[in-house]
């Protein structure tokens, strides 16, 4: 289970990794991001979805919410729901993020290495 924050960037960073890896195209590694958060086994086991959201902060993954829902939460019954709703757009975030960092600094390098 994730227990903090920096517990979750680990994870991100390891999933990020593997789509750099998986996936040439960026477009392509952007589109995965959203299957490998949706099919985290934090997001898939409630237990594991409240855990994030009761140990990591979840301002990005609410507000990504807000962004794609009009009502970020309608439809969720329990709480284990909206645990899971907003575990996935927490971990989504942070795949995302950390991707865009893994592209950033290739670019980098490969930016420098076209100067040598």
């Amino acid at each position: 289970m994730i227990k903090s924050d920096y517990e979750l960037e680990t994870e991100a960073k390891e999933y990020a990794a593997c789509i750099m890896a998986e996936y040439d195209d960026n477009d392509d590694r952007f589109d995965a991001v959203h299957e490998y958060a949706d099919q985290s086994q934090h997001v898939i086991y409630t237990a594991r979805a409240i855990a994030i959201c009761g140990n990591c902060n979840t301002d990005d993954g609410e507000s990504y919410l807000e962004e794609i829902y009009e009502k970020p939460f309608d439809g969720c019954e329990t709480f284990g729901e909206v645990c899971t709703r907003l575990a996935y757009a927490v971990l989504y975030c942070a795949i995302r993020d950390a991707l865009q960092e893994l592209i950033d600094e290739r670019a980098g390098i490969l930016e420098v290495a076209d100067h040598v």
